[in-house]
């Protein structure tokens, strides 16, 4: 053990962990959710309870989904509840779904493609006696590709964040590169490899209305709400399929109105932030700029946009709003030459020069 204080759980007999693993699930890989679970019954300790949300699967779906819990349960007794939706209301409702069925003193979330590394229970089970008070421990995680492994360490050393000192962990909520180094291939706010105690999120929900960084959303409406004391452990105990983000950042998108709500939802925490760091305003300029980035590759000037003459229409109207060309004044003052000159051309909402740049050279994250 990397680290002297930790309880040894085995030295004590302790084989269950007051632990729910709460797993969404929808139009799941067969293989990968396979794997899934057999990674969660592979855990040097069990957690006293699983929940299975099937969130709106077909009838086809529903039978190998049945069938994958059949075959790998069968191997090791485990409490595991099966929740049905009839249709498909997304992973926040899930979710949600889940926690208020939750009565075990912790939960932690597992996506169906992912997986857990045989400690990830016990280690972080046994963290939350290293310190008085634990509200949520959290781990670094392995990402896969499906060709590498890529270590990501969320903070770069074990630290507790409580108090005054919250603020590094709203810091990095808004900005995902905040105090890290390595690969970077998702952020903090992920809500999986976490132990979070049932009573610090019971009665904050994950917003149903956001189909993006939902996640991100929840955890820090919690960190406002709440002030949790956390403890961060930089050990890679989750294993993060990333095969899926390749695709998604290529894929035209033709409704982009959940970037916009994430920009709303984000404001509202943000107006109402921990401390009194002004960081905090100057990570929420450079993530809005972030995502009109984004917005411009996943629509405005993709290549699969057939009618631009609208969108632009759109994305004028986008330019004006306060935050958004706030943000873009702001941001555009601390970067390099190129895309300093990008940033104020839509600020200004020349958006004709702006594309023909963007055509020229690419417009770089």
């Amino acid at each position: 053990y990397a680290n002297p204080h930790f309880l040894h759980l085995k030295e004590v007999k302790v084989m269950v962990v007051p632990v729910t693993v709460i797993i969404p699930v929808y139009r799941a890989n067969k293989m990968k959710f396979w794997e899934c679970l057999n990674s969660l019954l592979a855990q040097t300790v069990s957690p006293e309870k699983v929940i299975i949300v099937d969130d709106g699967n077909t009838k086809q779906e529903k039978a190998k989904l049945q069938e994958v819990i059949k075959k790998v349960t069968s191997t090791r007794k485990i409490e595991l509840v099966l929740l049905q939706n009839d249709t498909n209301e997304g992973v926040s409702t899930a979710r949600n779904k889940a926690i208020s069925e939750a009565s075990t003193k912790w939960i932690t979330f597992l996506d169906c493609d992912d997986k857990l590394s045989p400690q990830f229970l016990e280690r972080l089970y046994e963290a939350t006696y290293l310190y008085e008070n634990i509200d949520i421990v959290a781990c670094g995680c392995i990402a896969d590709d499906g060709m590498e492994y890529h270590p990501n360490h969320f903070f770069m050393k074990e630290e507790v964040f409580s108090g005054e000192n919250l603020i590094e962990v709203e810091k990095a909520l808004i900005n995902q590169f905040y105090r890290r180094s390595g690969y970077i291939d998702t952020a903090f706010g992920v809500p999986w490899g976490k132990l979070y105690s049932l009573k610090t999120v019971n009665g904050i929900w994950f917003d149903p209305l956001l189909k993006r960084m939902e996640d991100s959303i929840w955890n820090h409406q919690i960190l406002i709400e709440r002030k949790p004391k956390i403890l961060y452990i930089d050990e890679m105990l989750y294993i993060y399929n990333t095969e899926h983000i390749a695709k998604y950042s290529q894929e035209y998108a033709e409704d982009l109105s959940d970037w916009t709500k994430v920009i709303n939802s984000r404001k509202r925490l943000v107006s109402s932030h921990l401390g009194t760091g002004d960081q905090i305003e100057e990570f929420f300029f450079e993530e809005v700029v972030r995502i009109l980035v984004l917005m411009l590759e996943k629509k405005y000037f993709h290549k699969e946009n057939k009618n631009k003459k609208q969108t632009f229409l759109e994305l004028k109207q986008l330019l004006e709003n306060k935050t958004v060309n706030t943000s873009l004044k702001y941001v555009c003052k601390r970067t390099p030459f190129y895309r300093q000159i990008m940033l104020k051309l839509l600020a200004a909402g020349n958006l004709k020069l702006a594309y023909a740049m963007y055509i020229a050279r690419n417009l770089k994250k």
